[in-house]
């Protein structure tokens, strides 16, 4: 566990592979709809791996600057919430819906977290007063145009 809990957004970058590879074999097999949920999964992989591994630094930019925290190396955002909630996110909100594209509403959850993603880092870029958060090229070049 404690593996897992240092490196999950590296192990992530595991899982884009395997779904990029893939998405490359069974294009032709599956849905545009499934082809979309795939695509986002993996986006949602490299903009984790952007955030919190390179060139990372969101839990502590977050836990300083916008939350003032006493105890910014582990509060609120530590190695096990950003772990958990992540892998939640990405491979249930993200991957499940590939697996039962007829049941449509299971893809809610990633539209939503979607949805976030734009207000929250131009929030963040505002904070920073800079073009760039980490996370950005996974969202412009990923979630916004998919």
């Amino acid at each position: 566990m404690k593996f897992l809990r240092r490196n999950w957004d590296s192990v992530g970058l595991f899982f884009w592979l395997v779904a990029a590879i893939t998405l490359f074999f069974i294009w032709n097999d599956i849905t545009v709809v499934q082809r979309l949920l795939l695509m986002n999964f993996i986006t949602m992989t490299v903009h984790q791996f952007e955030e919190f591994g390179f060139p990372g630094g969101m839990p502590i930019l977050l836990n300083v600057e916008k939350m003032k925290s006493e105890n910014p190396e582990r509060y609120p955002q530590n190695q096990n919430s950003v772990m958990i909630g992540n892998m939640i996110t990405s491979y249930i909100f993200y991957l499940l819906p590939v697996f039962f594209p007829n049941h449509i509403w299971f893809g809610l959850g990633g539209v939503l977290v979607g949805l976030t993603q734009v207000p929250v880092h131009v929030g963040v870029a505002k904070m920073l007063k800079s073009f760039y958060a980490p996370g950005n090229f996974a969202l412009l070049l990923g979630h916004v145009p998919i």
